[in-house]
């Protein structure tokens, strides 16, 4: 392990001690099972469907995202007092920088519930804002739930008209352009324009805690090596998946993977880039102008390739910088990860995470 770390390239950024290069390894392994089924749900074209479509889905109450299981609240409210995000303290956090982040959660329109965990734990911390920066003092992550307006009820029903007192109440919900299989593009994009003082704009499922303490403080120490970084999150190789490599596929009409010879370890150069894993990520300034350029110019980048967090690695591959870190979370959270893993996000991907129920020590009884 320690040969393999010190070969990984100078542009990558990785853990600087042993022990996280241990952990980084025996966490991939973990989670190396779920991959094939991950990708053939997670980056199924969705553009198709037509808003009526939709709209029919949201009034039957089909499910637009993956809703959370009855144990996501004591999961997060684990974290959430075991970390002490409550207790963050934005001085001693920030250690005399300043910093704007700004994320988007995503999740479906009818998930109320999804909503309310977030809000419970984590967006209590004194480094969340609450609505926009500013508010309350010192605040360095404000948080948005993100829902695109082709999966939105009709705007005469009842549930629209609640979605809109949601938002009035808590101020923590943005209305975005396109369908399902636009909301990352256009949230990037739209936060990019909305938000012209923040750093870093993200993008994260719902079945993921954010732990605000832990992500500002390992950011601070990347930006010893780079002074801003395009991307920051969890790499997936070049295999993930079984689709076919970039060079014969074409990237208009089907999901393409990396080049066959390029690994998450060689990261984003001109021959490779990697998939970007949806369970959180953050890009730069840059790269969320990048997205948003190719958006109004319409390229087929931005308007055809609908596998939303996979494209988005190709177009940091593109974008005028790539300083790329790999950041210190979890694809899938086992047990570990929840007792005792000090990360900046644990994604739980409870659909296809079954370890939580089978070791004894996280086992939940309803």
């Amino acid at each position: 392990i320690l040969a393999q770390a010190l070969l990984l390239p100078k542009q990558t950024v990785y853990f600087k001690h042993l022990s996280m290069v241990c952990w980084r390894s025996v966490h991939y392994c973990l989670s190396c099972l779920p991959f094939l089924s991950w990708t053939a749900m997670a980056l199924r074209t969705t553009a198709n469907k037509s808003e009526t479509a939709v709209h029919q889905g949201f009034e039957q109450g089909e499910a637009q995202s993956t809703s959370l299981p009855w144990r996501a609240r004591l999961d997060f409210q684990e974290l959430f007092e075991r970390i002490g995000d409550g207790q963050a303290n934005a001085t001693e956090v920030l250690e005399g920088t300043q910093m704007q982040i700004v994320v988007g959660i995503a999740v479906g329109p009818q998930s109320v519930d999804e909503r309310a965990v977030h809000r419970e734990t984590w967006f209590k911390s004194p480094l969340v804002c609450r609505g926009n920066f500013g508010t309350p003092a010192g605040c360095v992550i404000l948080p948005k739930f993100i829902l695109e307006r082709g999966s939105m009820p009709p705007e005469q029903s009842p549930k629209f008209a609640q979605l809109q007192e949601e938002g009035m109440e808590h101020s923590d919900i943005a209305f975005i352009p396109g369908v399902l299989a636009d909301k990352s593009r256009q949230w990037i994009a739209e936060a990019a324009k909305q938000y012209p003082n923040a750093k870093y704009i993200g993008k994260m499922d719902s079945d993921t805690y954010l732990s605000p303490r832990n992500l500002i403080k390992h950011i601070l120490g990347s930006e010893d090596w780079y002074h801003t970084i395009d991307y920051y999150g969890y790499f997936l190789a070049g295999d993930t998946g079984g689709f076919t490599p970039e060079n014969p596929c074409d990237m208009a009409k089907e999901c393409c993977r990396p080049p066959a010879e390029c690994t998450d370890a060689d990261g984003f150069s001109d021959k490779c880039w990697v998939y970007a894993q949806g369970g959180f990520y953050l890009v730069s300034r840059t790269v969320a102008e990048h997205v948003d350029k190719l958006l109004r110019e319409q390229h087929p980048s931005a308007m055809k390739y609908d596998c939303e967090d996979s494209i988005l690695g190709k177009w940091i591959q593109s974008a005028p910088s790539r300083n790329q870190v790999w950041g210190k979370g979890t694809n899938r959270c086992l047990c570990d990860c929840l007792k005792s893993d000090m990360l900046a996000w644990y994604h739980f991907y409870y659909n296809q995470n079954g370890y939580l129920d089978m070791d004894d020590r996280c086992i939940r009884e309803q």
